[in-house]
């Protein structure tokens, strides 16, 4: 079975029903959906070479959601 991943477009139409992200897009996701995401996210750092020591894994992974955010966003003000 192939696993299911929303969307930005998708999420831009959900409401926010959780408080526990200080990102509005993962207050959108179920538990899952965000597990899913973090796991994508720590695939293609392996993927692109970055080492799994721990400064760096951490600003890797933070650079990710910023770009993610920066998308996000950008998407959402077209989207007004």
């Amino acid at each position: 079975m192939k696993e299911y991943k929303p969307t930005i477009t998708e999420l831009f139409k959900r409401p926010v029903f959780r408080n526990d992200f200080p990102h509005e897009y993962l207050n959108k996701m179920t538990n899952r959906e965000i597990k899913d995401f973090f796991n994508t996210m720590k695939y293609n750092l392996k993927e692109e070479g970055v080492p799994h020591l721990f400064p760096d894994w951490q600003v890797a992974i933070l650079a990710k959601l910023i770009d993610r955010d920066i998308l996000y966003n950008l998407l959402k003000m077209g989207n007004t």
